[in-house]
């Protein structure tokens, strides 16, 4: 009987167990899967620092090298920022696991990597393209970029994070070309027509590209999102006038900038007085008009004002995007959070059913066995009575002989109980027969004696 139990519910336990297995199979791969999306937006995170890094390095290096300071401790320091900058930016790549999908986008940006030493060699060199150090920077930072696609994998607003963060970081990276050309024109313009005139070109064509990318920003991120960058923007810009002057109180290094301590972002301190600081947006126009340095000069436009500025815009990019950046590797944190507790509910969901559906079936088995053999028991112990109790009737009074029958010890309701009383009722029928023919052979006896 035990058998034949478990072999019935063996096929829907075997069933469920498929089923349930489909489902914390499901959910450990949606846990992979947000692990593997955490760890890539940590690698976008540490790619933006990255990226960033760079851009400052090309632009605080270009006032020193133009000048031919080319062993400027301000050159030094930036490019050991990126350098730090670089290595947490391989050690999230090298810790990503297999088979996430990026090898193609990673090895493009590893392929590049040993160009950044030819592009420092030639930098800003007289011999060179008027803007061909800031392409050979840009060549890079696009490749590190690209990797901001793959931002929210496995998250509902994974198409919005991504192509924020993206729009947003290449309006970053226009924001800082214009900044490196802008002080490019002002310190060593080019020597003849054309090459000053390729130099505007690259200026005016970044700026438009960084409104482009703003707009682009604008049309795919949340309000909030788009707030938070016109808001931060426009803060930086009419903000860094009225704290010109205590930026003058600060130490300068090599004329155009300082290095924060600890490795931090570059910030840059400016010239004249307050009073004869244009707008950022008036600096730019003036530049694009091609005036010479001397004319910028005399409207408080130099390369130390005109770092200043921008690097305001340039700091108020990169805020938004760390910002955006560390919301997705939040959420995505989140999501393996939650994808991580539904497998191990739904484990414990499908080891807790099979553990109870074997318990009620062994229950049950065993229930209704111990029935089975009572009822055996009961059936063979009649069986041996009847035999008995006929000789004992056919051999003495049958009114001497005790004819009772005990019912079987089975008090179940279901088909056994049933069996049970079916038993009894055969025995005490056997029994009363068994009796009367006893009495009938007694009375025959009679007659004949």
């Amino acid at each position: 009987m035990s058998t034949r139990l478990t072999v019935i519910l063996l096929v829907p336990v075997l069933i469920n167990l498929v089923l349930g297995g489909l489902r914390v199979r499901s959910s450990v791969e949606t846990w992979q899967s947000a692990k593997v999306a955490e760890h890539v937006a940590r690698i976008v995170a540490a790619g933006s620092a990255y990226h960033s890094a760079l851009l400052d390095e090309r632009d605080l290096s270009v006032a020193p090298l133009l000048q031919g300071r080319r062993d400027s401790a301000l050159v030094r320091d930036v490019r050991a920022v990126t350098d730090l900058r670089a290595v947490d930016f391989r050690r999230e790549v090298a810790a990503l696991p297999a088979g996430h999908g990026l090898e193609q986008r990673i090895s493009q940006v590893e392929r590049v990597w040993p160009q950044l030493g030819a592009v420092r060699a030639q930098a800003f060199t007289t011999g060179t393209d008027p803007v061909a150090t800031e392409e050979g920077y840009a060549v890079l930072g696009r490749l590190i970029i690209g990797l901001t696609n793959e931002l929210g994998f496995g998250m509902e607003n994974s198409a919005s994070y991504g192509h924020m963060v993206y729009s947003l970081a290449l309006a970053k990276e226009a924001a800082s070309l214009q900044r490196s050309v802008g002080v490019h024109l002002m310190v060593r313009p080019g020597d003849t027509g054309p090459l000053r005139e390729q130099q505007l070109n690259a200026f005016m064509a970044y700026r438009r590209l960084e409104t482009i990318a703003a707009r682009t920003y604008g049309a795919t991120g949340t309000d909030v999102a788009v707030a938070r960058l016109t808001s931060g923007t426009a803060q930086r810009q009419t903000k860094w006038p009225a704290e010109h002057r205590r930026e003058r109180e600060t130490e300068r290094l090599e004329g155009t900038g300082r290095l924060v301590s600890g490795g931090k972002r570059p910030t840059t301190v400016a010239g004249p007085g307050r009073a004869a600081l244009p707008g950022l947006e008036r600096m730019t126009e003036r530049i694009a008009a091609g005036e010479g340095p001397a004319v910028l000069a005399a409207q408080g436009i130099t390369p130390a004002t005109w770092m200043a500025a921008s690097t305001r815009k340039f700091e108020a990019y990169g805020r938004v995007e760390k910002q955006l950046i560390d919301a997705a590797v939040d959420e995505a944190a989140q999501a393996a959070s939650d994808a991580r507790r539904d497998a191990y509910i739904n484990g414990a969901v499908v080891v807790a059913a099979l553990l109870a559906t074997f318990l009620v079936t062994a229950l049950m088995a065993r229930r209704m066995s111990r029935s089975m053999r009572r009822l055996r028991g009961a059936a063979l112990t009649i069986a041996e009575r009847l035999p008995v109790l006929y000789d004992r009737l056919s051999r003495t009074d049958p009114g001497r002989v005790d004819t009772r029958v005990a019912a079987i010890p089975i008090t179940s309701t279901d088909e056994i109980g049933e069996v049970a009383r079916a038993f009894d009722q055969v025995h005490r029928e056997a029994v009363r027969l068994a009796a009367e023919q006893a009495l009938l052979r007694g009375n025959i006896n009679a007659i004949f004696t």
